[in-house]
Formats: structure tokens, C-alpha cells, sequence
């Protein structure tokens, strides 16, 4: 028989192990902020959260857990779990398993963990992350996000992420890529999304084509970030890069490192950071900013505006380098 308990006192905290429970656990939560903890049983168990914002961890075994009303925190555990944050802001984690997360309405966060899971944002602006193993996630009504971190090759297209599985997505509108400290490449040229992909530490190559993107190659390893068509915000990171605008009104960004910034067609922003920077503007009207150090500057065509003293001027023509203490008045586009 199924041991049942129900809650009567408020904002209580409530910790069970399995010699107290030995035919499984039914639990109705109160209307206040809960604590319960059924991480020590092995049983299968249900449990029904409050109207308050509560915390519960389910058991080894397979799980059926509902938040209820307001901000929820539900950590599923071992077993095959279903999870349902139902109304509030809830933070929903299925552990391993195959799990089934649902967030409700309000803005929740679904993380599915290790396992072949089903994640389905419903209503509200969610962030989601299937984790290991091949997933199937919705975002549902609302911006939702598809967020995964990993030290792994991602390749995103607007219906599949290939990773740390082959996942099939639905009714996202934003992604969010990182990789790790290994030679990662992350490549979302096959989305329609509005994605952010950044590099972590390795030797990394990032590229996406279709809609403006936000990249940061962050940490110390030396990477390649492409832009698209779209108004782009790409910033290097701490090695010597390699950032290319591309199409639209582009804003680059070196950072440390000996970078080179490349703002192709469009009206862009190149600042190049702390070392020797090579910038070229390309088409249209440019402000170019070599930051510090001793920078070799291209305007290309268009009236393009410069930045900085003791930089070294490339003419787009001839190719000749003059050395500046002042930028000349044809780059500052006077």
C-alpha cells in the first residue's frame, strides 16, 4: 500500500529516507513554502506542491511531481520522472532517466540532464537545455530560448541540434550555444534563430549566416567568428582572432590579442582592443578604433571615421603603409 502524507503546517521542510517509506509516497504540499526531500527513497513516489514557493527533490525511483502555484524548484532524480511546474516561474531539472518536463505558464527553466527526454516549454518566455541523450524539446507559446553547454561539436539547424545527441526542437525563437575548453566548432548556418554562440577556451570556429547573432569567443584559445547577413555584435575574446562581419551594420570587437577585424558590407564599428590590430572597414561608412597598441588600419570604401593615435595606416588602393601619429583626415572621413 502506498503511503499517503498531507501536509497541515506551513513553510515546513519535510526529509525522507526508505526505511520510512516502503510501498511508495503520495504528498499534498500546503499553500506555503515547502521543503521536501525524498531523495533517500527508492520508491516510486507523487508528489503535489502548495500554492507557495516550494523545493522538491523526488526519489531514485520514478517520480510524478507538481509544483502547483508560485516559483517552484522540481529536481526529478534518478528514474523516469514527469515533471510539471504548472503556474509560477519554475526551475524544473529531470536528472537521469527518461523524463518528461512541462513547464506551464510563467517563465521556466527546463533542463532534462542525461537521457532520451521530452521537454515542452508551454506557456511563458522559457529557457530549455536537453542535456545528453536524444531529446525532443518545444518551446511552446511565448521568446523561448534553447540553451546547451558542452565541450562538443554543435551543429544547429531550425528543426535538429547535433551535440551531445541528435535533439528535435520545436517553437524556439532563440538558441544559445557554448562550447568548452576543447577545439569546438559551433555552426548554426542551417537556423533561423536568433542565436549566441560562444566559444569557450579551445581553438574554436563559430559561424551562423542567416540573422543577426551575438558571438563571444571568450576565454584564451584562438578563434574564427563569421557573421551573417544581420546587425551583428562579435567580440574575440583573450587570443588572437579572426572575427568577419559580413552583410549589415556590424559592431567587432577584438579584445586581447593580436586580432584581425574585417567589418565587410554595411555601416560597422570596429574596435580593436589591446594589441596590434589589423581592422578593415570594407564597404560602407565605418568607425574604426585601433584601442591600444600600434594597429594597421584599412577604411575601404565609404566615408569611415577613425579613432586613436600611433596607428599605421593601409591605404585601400595603393596598399601602401604610412605611418600616423593622427589619423588622416581621409579616414576620419572630413
Amino acid at each position: 500500500m502506498v503511503q499517503s502524507y498531507d501536509a497541515n503546517v506551513i513553510n515546513e521542510e519535510f526529509r525522507f529516507a526508505t526505511s520510512t517509506v516502503t510501498n511508495g509516497l503520495l504528498a499534498n504540499l500546503t499553500d506555503g513554502a515547502d521543503r521536501f526531500d525524498a531523495s533517500g527513497v527508492s520508491l516510486a513516489t507523487t508528489i503535489r506542491g502548495g500554492g507557495g514557493n516550494d523545493s522538491i527533490v523526488g526519489s531514485t525511483g520514478n517520480d510524478s511531481i507538481e509544483g502547483g502555484l508560485g516559483d517552484d524548484f522540481l529536481d526529478g532524480g534518478a528514474g523516469n520522472d514527469q515533471l510539471n511546474g504548472q503556474g509560477g516561474d519554475d526551475t524544473l531539472a529531470g536528472g537521469e532517466g527518461l523524463d518528461t518536463l512541462l513547464g506551464g505558464a510563467g517563465r521556466d527553466s527546463l533542463s532534462g540532464g542525461a537521457g532520451n527526454d521530452r521537454l515542452n516549454g508551454q506557456g511563458g518566455a522559457d529557457t530549455i537545455t536537453g542535456g545528453r541523450g536524444n531529446d525532443c524539446l518545444i518551446g511552446g507559446d511565448g521568446i523561448d530560448v534553447l540553451k546547451e553547454e558542452a565541450d562538443v561539436n554543435f551543429t544547429l539547424t531550425t528543426a535538429t541540434l547535433v551535440g551531445q545527441g541528435t535533439d528535435r526542437l520545436a517553437q524556439f525563437e532563440k538558441a544559445k550555444l557554448i562550447g568548452g575548453d576543447g577545439a569546438n566548432v559551433l555552426d548554426a548556418s542551417g537556423s533561423n534563430l536568433l542565436v549566441t554562440l560562444i566559444g569557450g577556451g579551445g581553438n574554436d570556429m563559430l559561424t551562423q549566416r542567416r540573422v543577426a547573432i551575438r558571438y563571444l569567443g571568450w576565454c584564451d584559445g584562438s578563434d574564427t567568428l563569421i557573421g551573417n547577413a544581420g546587425h551583428d555584435s562579435i567580440s574575440g575574446g583573450l587570443a588572437n582572432d579572426l572575427v568577419v562581419g559580413g552583410a549589415g551594420n556590424d559592431r567587432l570587437s577584438g579584445d586581447a590579442g593580436e586580432d584581425t577585424l574585417t567589418g565587410g558590407s554595411g555601416n560597422d564599428q570596429l574596435l580593436g582592443g589591446s594589441d596590434t590590430d589589423t581592422l578593415v572597414g570594407g564597404l560602407g561608412n565605418d568607425t574604426l578604433d585601433g584601442g591600444e597598441g600600434v594597429d594597421h588600419i584599412a577604411g575601404g570604401n565609404g566615408r569611415n571615421r577613425g579613432r586613436r593615435a600611433s596607428d599605421v595606416f593601409v591605404d585601400p588602393i595603393s596598399g601602401l603603409d604610412e605611418a600616423i601619429n593622427v589619423l588622416t583626415k581621409w579616414l576620419t572621413g572630413i
